[in-house]
């Protein structure tokens, strides 16, 4: 059994080797007075022995007099690492700005009644590899961690919105209003909790019989959000229902997107896009599957946009990128392109994918790294524009010159050789023609 001490720490960090230790009941309330509580339960090792905390539980105050607590006035910063949280004593959180979950398995639905007792003050969720359990009582789950029974925790202003009843599950959950919420990012494997979960056909809280929706988050000033290996493939038909639907209409100021190892199509990203008022600046793509059809469409979903990348997608082409900055090129004063930087692969092939990649180094947006097989280049400006002149030599370029003499000697013999063999057929066809035209004596 935990207990508390008398001393008042302002900061709190727990780390031990105590994988998937349970965090349920009021291990938040021990310590009234911290400003940063951070729970690491590291993974078993060969030289670290487990310890069975099956009978253990958080307590709070010792005193039997001491009053409960209900808001944890100074907490600014929630860190929870390998740990399985149950059913959770969450208390007002007005102060808390930022919350990391590492590994972290949730029961039921208790982490959006955490979000809810902080959706005023949190400004940065970072989310790495969250699951959700089914609790044993769903419905009563469902009213204590989603349903708004507390007229403190509705953010409605009594204009007319629909009544919420404690035995009607099935109507629309409360949205959780976010105001200050500026970063947003989720890891998988996770499932994308900032749309309603009984959208997403891999959710496994939900059945046909009985839909407990969760509410979706309401984020009006978000700036960033990433997701990265996240499964947004939704149940519906529509795309336009789907996850990253929601996450446009409800994140209409990202000015950031990261996508990264989706498996999604251009209409979804395209529903997501088509929402955010054309504020997104950088937009990163790497290795989705999205296409040349999503790309090509840019100019008008994101007019804005300075930042692209896509390398590691398959389908999206240099010709595809290269329509879509000449067409932003087009749209603004003097051509002048908005879009400042492209990453991209370099083409496997020469043709037409090696002219357009060509043509974004030329318009100066093409970023060169160190998968580029040219190399990035002095970093001195007038040296560098040396180096493109004389063809951006790398440091493999003698080896490159004497591949294409050797090419060029190879042709030139096969070109030699071809014009002996025409040259002998047509000696072969003269001689021939000479004999028969000889006419015999008389």
């Amino acid at each position: 059994m935990l207990t508390t001490s008398r001393a008042r720490p302002r900061r709190v960090r727990f780390r031990a080797t105590l994988p998937d230790f349970d965090l349920s009941g009021a291990f938040l309330q021990m310590w009234p007075s911290v400003t940063s509580f951070e729970f690491r339960a590291e993974p078993g090792s060969f030289w670290a022995r487990t310890i069975n905390l099956s009978n253990w539980q958080w307590q709070g105050p010792p005193s039997r007099n001491a009053p409960p607590v209900t808001s944890l006035g100074h907490l600014a910063s929630l860190s929870l690492s390998h740990v399985f949280v149950g059913d959770v004593d969450v208390p007002d959180l007005p102060a808390l700005r930022h919350i990391t979950l590492h590994n972290v398995r949730w029961e039921g639905l208790g982490l959006f009644h955490l979000l809810r007792r902080a959706r005023r003050s949190i400004e940065t969720i970072l989310v790495n590899q969250i699951s959700f359990e089914p609790a044993e009582d769903t419905l009563d789950d469902w009213l204590q961690h989603v349903d708004v029974a507390n007229a403190a925790l509705d953010d409605d202003d009594g204009g007319g919105g629909p009544a919420r009843s404690s035995f009607s599950p099935w109507l629309d959950a409360v949205p959780i209003l976010l105001p200050a919420l500026r970063d947003l990012e989720i890891i998988g494997p996770s499932p994308p909790f900032f749309a309603t979960l009984e959208t997403l056909a891999s959710s496994s809280l939900y059945d046909d019989e009985d839909p407990y929706p969760t509410p979706v988050l309401q984020m009006p000033s978000l700036e960033r959000c990433k997701l990265e290996a996240v499964d947004v493939e939704s149940e519906f038909e529509d795309d336009s229902l789907g996850p990253l639907a929601v996450l446009g209409q409800n994140a209409p100021r990202v000015s950031t997107l990261v996508l990264n190892e989706l498996i999604v199509n251009d209409w979804a990203v395209h529903c997501c896009l088509s929402g955010m008022h054309a504020k997104v600046t950088t937009l990163d793509l790497f290795q989705s599957s999205v296409t040349d059809h999503l790309i090509v469409r840019l100019p008008a979903l994101v007019p804005f946009l300075k930042v692209l990348d896509v390398r590691q997608c398959d389908d999206v082409t240099p010709q595809g990128v290269a329509r879509m900055v000449e067409v932003m090129r087009m749209h603004h004063d003097e051509g002048q392109s908005r879009v400042e930087r492209v990453f991209m692969d370099p083409p496997s092939h020469s043709g037409a994918s090696y002219v357009a990649h060509q043509w974004l180094d030329f318009v100066n947006v093409l970023v060169r790294d160190e998968w580029d097989f040219e190399g990035t280049g002095p970093s001195e400006p007038a040296d560098r524009q040396k180096w493109r002149r004389l063809g951006k030599r790398d440091i493999n370029w003698e080896h490159k010159e004497q591949l294409k003499q050797i090419e060029e000697v190879e042709r030139a013999d096969r070109e030699r050789a071809c014009e002996a063999a025409k040259l002998r057929a047509f000696q072969v066809a003269m001689a021939g023609g000479s004999s028969s035209s000889r006419v015999a004596p008389g």
